[in-house]
């Protein structure tokens, strides 16, 4: 059913940005980048990686699929800093949630609620504020989480550039 839509309707679902490209007459890269560029700036269309999407589109879900797709959320949302290791990470369900920004993907089959990850944020923060340094040790103290959760929040936290590795320690970047 959602592949069905999906084919029938390339821009609202999205597309990638060479077959759009082709689709558009293969159209100079530099002329193709900056019509993308004026529509994205004006809201007409949104780019999520490599996928192109009108802005407008919203995917309308059946009532059980809702259902399915809220009860994915709110499992996340509970499980907080130490998530459930999803079963179809490639379902189409669970993908709505990754690319609504609702999950975030830490690391292959490792992802967390984003209201989880800003909570996160906030409680290491404040760590390096008073500490100035921290190891793993101090993460899995300060969440109550196992090194499975502690090492890749570390490295999410460094690719985001919120802390910085010096050694085996972190910083707070530019703090």
């Amino acid at each position: 059913m959602l592949e069905d839509f999906h084919r029938r309707n390339p821009l609202k679902s999205g597309i990638s940005r060479e077959e759009l490209r082709g689709r558009a007459g293969q159209a100079d890269e530099r002329v193709f980048g900056h019509l993308l560029a004026v529509l994205e700036a004006e809201g007409v269309v949104r780019s999520e990686k490599d996928k192109v999407r009108l802005a407008s589109h919203s995917l309308q879900l059946s009532p059980e699929q809702q259902k399915v797709v809220d009860g994915i959320e709110a499992e996340f949302r509970r499980a907080g800093a130490a998530p459930p290791t999803p079963e179809d990470t490639e379902s189409e369900l669970f993908q709505l949630l990754v690319a609504d920004r609702r999950l975030i993907r830490v690391k292959e089959g490792l992802y967390f609620h984003a209201d989880a990850l800003r909570q996160i944020e906030g409680k290491l923060v404040a760590l390096l504020r008073e500490k100035k340094e921290i190891g793993p040790a101090d993460i899995k103290d300060l969440l109550g989480i196992s090194r499975k959760y502690a090492i890749p929040l570390l490295e999410y936290f460094d690719a985001q550039r919120v802390t910085q590795r010096v050694g085996e320690r972190r910083v707070l970047r530019g703090g």
